[in-house]
């Protein structure tokens, strides 16, 4: 946890190293961006007083973020002890440490796919002081913010080895979602046969998709863009746009749709998500094949895009160096717990001027002013369509509102969180950030009103039961959506409570959206 503030803070000067900025990450051949002014961050002091109160809720014992399902840890013994007992190291091997990665701080080459990010460590005072405000903001201990987020952390990895050791299982399906290999045994060699496939499905599609990117004549003699481009296509097509859908993967398959769309001269086709996205991803890759550089584009500012461009690393190389936590709305309930992931509503103040309406403010938030209607035209119809226009959510407005420094200071409390656990070698190791990262949207997931299904090759209980031979998996979720629905459910699954009953799960989504919102 960052030392105390004595006396006014140099403000040249890191709160944790001491050190100036950008002294701390020791990468070779890719310099870091620069450190600028952080102008304070100053929000409404009703708002923030809400928000405090929400996450004092979902926090202390017995609220929804402390949920543990009976596991929890015993009065006195460590975190690093309770994990190990519970068999996290098992769950979260420790890839990174197997291969030799270096520390962040120690010397190392640049991955050559990876954009080189500022970590807490490299900010300047105003910025971490920044990053600070905005997470006090939204809910966090304004005494200690850092620390406030870094107990969060203690909690969804807590609940998540939880809903481990409720299912049975000792690996997660984030060992996976980034590339990796499961580490559960079965007896049966043919069902551990197609566990394994079913769990590296989702790797094994992002691989053809580089493949079939690697084919165009333009990228014959660069795969390294080729992989770049389209990891960095897959981050940016992601908002609305779901990872899997029954034996279809719309998010890969959308991003690599743009990718070969801009290298053919053409528009690219609409299979998922948001059409602007598309037209983004082809103007990246235009960007890159005319500069020969598939990292140093304007995509790639670390500023405005510190989350797809650290979700293009994460799946370049889950265990390098440079390897940047992915700070998204799916870690809501550990970056902004309490808070609703429901996108505002926006609406025209007697000023003329638009602003958002979120779900945990009061209905006089919004008296006397006026909807803003969004008018839409079917393409291929022709139908009117009008609807409540729509803005960020309360996690997606704090990451905004934070700029870069709150994913940095996010990196640097899972680092610490990773490191008290046992998980990793200490906290400048990025060891780890990302298979706890991926755990814990799953976990989020499960929670959510509007998904009643993970799978288990994308989130975190991992074990496919209808593939390993498994019939009746659960009488309630039977009674509720009828008898041949749960068939891709683990025996931890329940019906959400939160979810209608008359949801059809083989419509309505039922698996995760991902890793957009």
């Amino acid at each position: 946890m960052p030392p105390k503030k004595k006396g006014p803070a140099d403000p040249n000067l890191n709160p944790i190293t001491g050190q100036p900025a950008n002294t701390f990450t020791a990468t070779t051949g890719r310099e870091l961006s620069r450190a600028v002014n952080a102008k304070q961050f100053e929000g409404p002091a009703a708002d923030a007083t809400r928000m405090r109160r929400l996450h004092r809720e979902v926090t202390a014992p017995g609220g929804s973020a402390d949920a543990q399902l009976g596991y929890r840890r015993p009065e006195g013994m460590s975190h690093g002890d309770f994990t190990w007992l519970a068999g996290g190291h098992r769950m979260f091997p420790n890839t990174a440490a197997e291969r030799g990665s270096p520390a962040i701080n120690q010397p190392h080459e640049h991955h050559p796919e990876i954009t080189v990010q500022r970590r807490a460590e490299d900010l300047t005072g105003p910025e971490y002081r920044k990053g600070e405000a905005v997470l006090a903001h939204y809910g966090h201990d304004p005494r200690n913010p850092v620390g406030s987020l870094e107990k969060t952390h203690h909690q969804a990895l807590d609940r998540v080895m939880a809903e481990h050791i409720q299912a049975g299982v000792n690996e997660s399906g984030s060992q996976m979602f980034y590339g990796g290999r499961p580490t559960t045994r079965l007896p049966d060699a043919d069902l551990q046969k197609r566990h394994d496939e079913s769990m590296m499905s989702a790797y094994g599609r992002l691989e053809q998709a580089h493949h079939n990117v690697m084919s165009h004549q333009q990228f014959a003699d660069n795969p390294v863009m080729a992989r770049a481009v389209t990891n960095q296509a897959v981050a940016d097509t992601s908002p609305n746009s779901k990872w899997r859908s029954k034996d279809s993967w719309p998010n890969i398959e959308q991003a690599e749709e743009a990718v070969s769309a801009a290298v053919e001269g053409r528009d690219p086709r609409f299979i998922s998500g948001r059409k602007q996205n598309n037209y983004k991803v082809v103007e990246r890759t235009l960007h890159s094949l005319s500069t020969g550089d598939p990292s140093t584009h304007h995509y790639g500012d670390p500023y405005s895009a510190a989350k797809t461009i650290a979700f293009r690393g994460a799946l370049a190389d889950k265990d390098h160096a440079d390897a940047y936590k992915v700070s998204d709305i799916h870690e809501a309930s550990v970056v902004a717990p309490g808070l609703p992931t429901s996108k505002s509503k926006m609406y025209t103040g007697a000023d003329g001027k638009k602003f958002p309406y979120y779900a945990d403010q009061p209905v006089s938030a919004v008296r006397g002013a006026t909807p803003v209607i969004k008018t839409t035209v079917s393409e291929k119809t022709g139908k009117v369509t009008e609807k409540h226009d729509t803005g960020n959510s309360r996690p997606e407005q704090m990451l905004s509102d934070g700029k870069s420094y709150v994913h940095a200071l996010n990196d640097y409390a899972t680092r610490r969180v990773a490191a008290e656990r046992g998980l990793s070698r200490g906290v400048n190791y990025a060891d780890n950030a990302h298979t706890i990262q991926a755990a814990a949207w799953g976990s989020q997931q499960m929670r959510r009103a509007d998904v009643m299904v993970s799978h288990a090759d994308q989130y975190p209980v991992v074990r496919d039961w209808a593939s390993e031979g498994a019939q009746s998996l659960s009488p309630e979720w039977s009674s509720h959506f009828g008898e041949h629905s749960g068939m891709h459910l683990g025996a931890q699954f329940r019906p959400n409570p939160n979810t209608k009953i008359n949801t059809n799960p083989s419509k309505d989504k039922p698996y995760p959206v991902m890793p957009g919102d």
